[in-house]
């Protein structure tokens, strides 16, 4: 059970550091696609088709990224309950032999 919670905390930190730029990318693509006016008025060399098309394309990878941290930071959060659980059982069963 520890090498799965290990797994899980390596799985979950990489994940992490992919959630950092990935988001931020979105939130100022989707900034720029909010107030498309000021984008042009004040940055008018910023394409918003592209803009579009990456916000659009990038979404579902983070989508995809935020899901296996949930899945792994639930299993963290779960382990300590579920390694008792297991262990007590194995314990009583060992005992029982």
């Amino acid at each position: 059970m520890n090498k799965l919670f290990l797994l899980c905390r390596k799985i979950h930190r990489i994940f992490l550091f992919l959630t950092i730029p990935s988001g931020a990318v979105l939130i100022v693509s989707g900034l720029f696609l909010k107030y498309p006016g000021e984008v042009i008025r004040y940055l008018g060399f910023i394409d918003l088709v592209a803009v579009r098309d990456l916000h659009r394309n990038l979404a579902p990878l983070f989508a995809i990224i935020l899901l296996v941290m949930m899945l792994t930071g639930s299993l963290m959060y779960f382990f300590p309950w579920l390694n008792k659980k297991f262990v007590d059982k194995n314990a009583r069963d060992q005992n029982l032999s």
